[in-house]
């Protein structure tokens, strides 16, 4: 295990996402995803890894999204909300998504197997207000795995950084 700060983690996986050719915003979204994902202790870098391998970082990005389509739904309606995924996502990178979510007073139930995710079933819950965000990490740092974090680093050594932003860093 090695020790990061979670600042890390979302400045290696952006990267890593940007490499892969995804939108920043949407980089920005999965970064944080991952960072939260192994702040409450769930192996984010992992199924962060298993969708660049299998170049479906887009689909984590729309899953992201689609999740957030449906908490407006369910909160415009007090309708629960079905989503389908149109391909399964890694259950820790949705982690902070719901838990978002749940603090808006919408509960989630994710449907497929335990690693990976083929849907949420998303109600209206006024008793799940009370979800604190998790604050194991931010000053200690958080152990993640030495083996993902090597790999997640040597990807995101691909992303091109500007001339000045290198010149800024090394002194005079």
């Amino acid at each position: 295990m090695t020790l990061v700060a979670p600042r890390e983690i979302v400045d290696i996986v952006y990267r890593c996402c940007r490499v892969a050719n995804v939108d920043p915003g949407s980089s920005d979204d999965i970064a944080q995803a991952v960072a939260e994902a192994e702040l409450v202790g769930t192996a984010g870098l992992a199924g962060f890894l298993s969708h660049h391998a299998a170049g479906s970082l887009d689909d984590v990005a729309v899953a992201l999204r689609a999740i957030d389509v449906g908490e407006v739904q369910v909160r415009a309606t007090g309708e629960p909300v079905s989503i389908d995924f149109d391909s399964s996502v890694a259950r820790p990178l949705l982690i902070r998504r719901l838990r978002q979510a749940q603090a808006r007073a919408v509960a989630s139930a994710p449907t497929g197997p335990d690693t990976y995710v083929d849907g949420i079933h998303l109600t209206n819950e006024a008793s799940t207000r009370s979800v604190n965000a998790p604050r194991r990490g931010y000053a200690g740092g958080v152990e993640v795995d030495t083996e993902a974090f090597e790999v997640a680093t040597q990807i995101a050594r691909e992303f091109l950084v500007s001339e000045s932003v290198l010149d800024a860093a090394v002194p005079e």
